[in-house]
């Protein structure tokens, strides 16, 4: 079939037709090479960004607003309630006013971490905590592996313990 449609392409197109098949092929492997294939390889990841947001989570005990920057992406959406904050920077201003002082308002840990098969995106939960120990609300995050390799909150979004039901 692309052997046929060669010979009969003008000398101008044949180059663009097999670099876009070339390029077509390359993705696909490179998708293929991305995704994760063994239950080791699921266990790893999850194994991985549940010390990732344990560590995310610390920094809230530590008052360490700058490590706290760190674990978001550029594009991140934080929901206050029911509203999106959206981006980076955005977020940081909605967050940064839990940092202050030396008092811990609310700590989160993960008890749930599951990778999606393209080995790209995680999903974290679990419960958030007031600062008497009681459970107030769970955590829902999404992680996304940035091209540098580094693990990052692209969503995350709180449930209320009035939401439980």
């Amino acid at each position: 079939y692309v052997s046929s449609h060669l010979n009969d392409m003008t000398p101008m197109k044949k180059p663009i037709f097999i670099v876009i098949l070339v390029v077509t092929l390359l993705s696909a492997c490179i998708s293929e090479r991305n995704k994760l294939s063994s239950k080791s390889d699921f266990i790893e990841i999850n194994k991985t960004v549940f010390n990732i947001e344990n560590a995310f989570a610390q920094t809230m005990i530590d008052r360490d607003f700058k490590a706290f920057s760190e674990f978001i992406a550029d594009d991140a959406v934080f929901f206050s309630g029911d509203k999106p904050v959206r981006g980076k920077e955005a977020v940081l201003q909605a967050w940064e006013k839990f940092y202050h002082g030396q008092d811990v308002p609310f700590t989160w840990q993960a008890d749930v971490v599951e990778a999606h098969p393209s080995g790209t995106l995680v999903l974290s939960n679990g419960p958030v905590y007031n600062n008497k120990g009681e459970i107030i609300a769970r955590f829902n995050s999404i992680w996304q592996k940035q091209k540098d390799g580094r693990w990052q909150v692209i969503f995350d979004k709180g449930t209320t313990k009035a939401d439980f039901k």
